[in-house]
């Protein structure tokens, strides 16, 4: 298996997954899985280059072997077919291009996935050591996770199943022809809870998800920013969604694992309208203004120090708007507890 990326979460779950299934006997080297955050999942980046080169190589080498898989694992919806795109946009460029791109299309198949592990990294330095004597061993990619793991891969399961025959436990590995509603579910009710919730929490002094969670008013806001303003947002199933809603709580409040809100506000611009943006214009439709995403996305801009503009499509509705400057001048004058206290 081949993987772009040095994340964490290609340690904690893809790699994890891939171990357990190695120690089981069914290793199998046709599979590139990739995480290079979606920051790095863009054309302008590096990463749809060097990619294309491991296939050009493949092409050139072993035209005829077997199918290879390409499973991106970024938070980014249809990643497959978008990388995919990507690659065939390079691949115009350079010798026999038209070869490889139908190559590409008969030999090489993009599956979407959807990865859901909490996983804030290494661990702190004062726990490595008791850590590494319990093991045994100094480990130097030592990695803190949670105990729930879960991956779904969109693809033709029989066919990805030959190659990579991981789908061991259906409660963590699933394979699925559509695997939106895992997305769905995970972008929004988890990621964009996070992504949500990281800057009010920084501007309140508070370190990590746990101390919010747990927090008098960030506590309760967060509850109410999840169950009722981002769940009727989208089209999950009610008791699905509630369900999983209630052990995303569960999961931030774990007492063993330190995610600290600095470390979730990285490329926070770029999570804020992949994540939290079409919530917001999903109100617009509606004609109705979200108070709890609008104090969101005004502690996004102060702590940005950000235009409205940044929002994107949210910018563009007058109402929304207006709900994110007066919480804006609240959180200027007031500091962040009065705002949580208005709100």
């Amino acid at each position: 298996m081949l993987q772009f990326g040095t994340g964490v979460l290609l340690r904690a779950l893809c790699a994890a997954s891939v171990d357990a299934a190695n120690r089981a006997g069914v290793f199998n080297g046709r599979i590139v899985v990739v995480n290079v955050t979606e920051s790095g999942f863009r054309l302008e980046a590096g990463f749809p280059a060097r990619l294309t080169d491991v296939l050009r190589a493949r092409f050139e080498r072993l035209p005829d072997g077997p199918t290879l898989f390409v499973i991106p694992t970024e938070l980014v919806p249809d990643n497959g077919p978008r990388l995919a795109a990507m690659v065939d946009e390079v691949a115009r460029e350079g010798t026999r291009s038209d070869e490889f791109r139908a190559w590409r299309s008969a030999r090489v198949r993009f599956c979407s996935s959807l990865v859901d592990r909490i996983t804030p990294g290494a661990p702190p330095t004062d726990q490595c050591a008791a850590l590494e004597a319990g093991l045994g061993y100094a480990d130097a990619l030592l990695t803190v996770t949670e105990p729930y793991s879960f991956w779904a891969i969109e693809t033709d399961p029989p066919a990805l199943r030959t190659a990579f025959p991981i789908d061991l436990s259906p409660e963590s590995v699933v394979f699925a022809p559509d695997i939106g509603f895992y997305e769905e579910r995970k972008l929004r009710l988890l990621n964009a809870t996070h992504t949500a919730m990281a800057p009010l929490a920084l501007l309140a002094g508070v370190r990590t998800v746990r101390e919010a969670v747990e927090h008098p008013r960030l506590g309760a806001f967060l509850r109410r920013l999840l169950f009722d303003e981002i769940i009727p947002a989208t089209d999950l199933p009610g008791d699905a969604a509630h369900e999983f809603a209630q052990s995303v709580v569960e999961r931030f409040r774990n007492p063993w694992l330190d995610h600290e809100w600095r470390v979730i506000l990285t490329h926070q611009e770029t999570k804020m309208r992949i994540r939290v943006v079409p919530l917001i214009v999903a109100y617009g439709r509606r004609r109705r203004v979200p108070e709890g995403l609008a104090l969101a996305c005004a502690a996004h801009l102060v702590l940005q120090r950000l235009p409205v503009e940044s929002l994107a499509e949210a910018s563009q509705l007058p109402d929304f708007v207006a709900a994110t400057t007066r919480w804006m001048r609240v959180l200027e004058r007031e500091g962040v507890e009065a705002a949580l206290a208005h709100d």
